[in-house]
């Protein structure tokens, strides 16, 4: 995907889509740079799968005017990350969604934030898929009209879910 470009028919099914998700992580930024500017019908959510071992502020900052909703997984640990994340959240008056495994979930939604702690499960087998799979839940409320609080309490179950077999599925 590093090289992959898109044509004006990709451009074309984008801009009348009503959700997109784009993923970016520090191999694809190519990629990230010519998909996050095409203006969409609906939401742009994004998934800064990378952001916790290649944190690049620089990147949000430069892209936070076209993102809707963004997904980062962090630990409780990463406290000035997530300050700063807390921060541009304010500033663009943009929804800022930090996951943190066992510890929950925030979501900083402009001046606005919201908690909701990680749903209790007896086993954790597998993390593969959690975060993709809380993005899922949480979108999957947001973008039907739920609040934020709902929305991540769906994000949590969905996530739940998936951590307690092998593989994301």
């Amino acid at each position: 995907m590093r090289y992959f470009t898109l044509s004006d028919e990709d451009k074309a099914l984008i801009t009348q889509s009503d959700l997109r998700v784009i993923p970016v992580f520090q191999q694809i930024y190519g990629f990230f740079d010519t998909v996050i500017p095409v203006v969409n019908a609906g939401l742009t959510a994004v998934d800064f799968a990378d952001f916790a071992q290649h944190p690049d502020l620089s990147l949000l900052d430069r892209y936070i005017e076209f993102i809707d909703v963004g997904f980062f997984g962090l630990s409780s640990e990463d406290e000035d990350l997530i300050d700063a994340i807390e921060e541009r959240a304010e500033r663009g008056n943009k929804l800022l969604v930090v996951t943190l495994g066992p510890d929950g979930s925030i979501a900083f939604g402009g001046k606005d934030t919201f908690s909701c702690p990680a749903v209790a499960v007896e086993k954790v087998v597998d993390t593969t898929g959690a975060g993709d799979a809380f993005a899922a839940g949480f979108l999957s409320q947001y973008c039907y009209g739920q609040d934020i609080s709902a929305s991540l309490k769906k994000g949590a179950a969905l996530s739940a879910s998936i951590i307690q077999r092998i593989g994301a599925n």
